[in-house]
């Protein structure tokens, strides 16, 4: 009976181990700090799983849904939405595969149903002195309407930044504090 018990305390005590190095890693994984360039009416979201940061408004709530296909979704949005029930924007991740060239005809090619309108190159992270390629272009969606969309793609994923169409100064600004690390 004894040998039960220890072998019951070990496996307990490895599965608590475990929960506690799991439970660190989903913590380390995102952080919320103190913006740097915006200021303090802003935070900092750094995501150590794709290595990148952002600033965003500080009263915006941030939530991150894993999907089954392997895709990421990071919303910022209002908590408030009855006052504010317009605001706040998305980043999907998902992998890239194929030549991992980003262009207006692989997007249609991949996505025929998708609007796109007034389709050009960017550079996100404009505050910062890492700068990404990316593509901005005016798109549509049922339930959004006219959204603003920025595509880029970075090693082996595709990230698709979409806002609604009123907040378009808006993302832009914090979409110049983008940063690979």
């Amino acid at each position: 009976m004894r040998f039960f018990s220890k072998v019951f305390f070990s496996i307990l005590i490895l599965a608590f181990g475990a929960g506690f190095f799991v439970f660190l890693y989903r913590s380390e994984r995102v952080g919320k700090l103190p913006a740097i360039i915006l200021g303090r009416d802003y935070l900092k979201y750094a995501n150590y799983k794709y290595k990148f940061s952002l600033e965003y408004p500080k009263e915006l709530k941030t939530e991150s849904f894993l999907e089954k296909d392997g895709s990421e979704i990071i919303l910022f949005k209002s908590d408030d939405l009855v006052n504010s029930p317009k605001v706040g924007f998305q980043i999907f991740i998902i992998p890239f595969t194929g030549d991992g060239i980003l262009t207006k005809e692989r997007i249609l090619r991949d996505l025929p149903n998708v609007f796109i309108e007034d389709f050009k190159p960017i550079l996100l992270g404009t505050l910062t002195n890492k700068q990404q390629e990316a593509f901005l272009f005016w798109s549509r969606d049922p339930v959004l309407g006219k959204t603003r969309e920025v595509w880029f793609t970075r090693g082996e994923y595709l990230y698709e930044i979409t806002t609604y169409e009123h907040l378009d100064s808006w993302l832009a600004k914090i979409l110049s504090t983008w940063r690979f690390e």
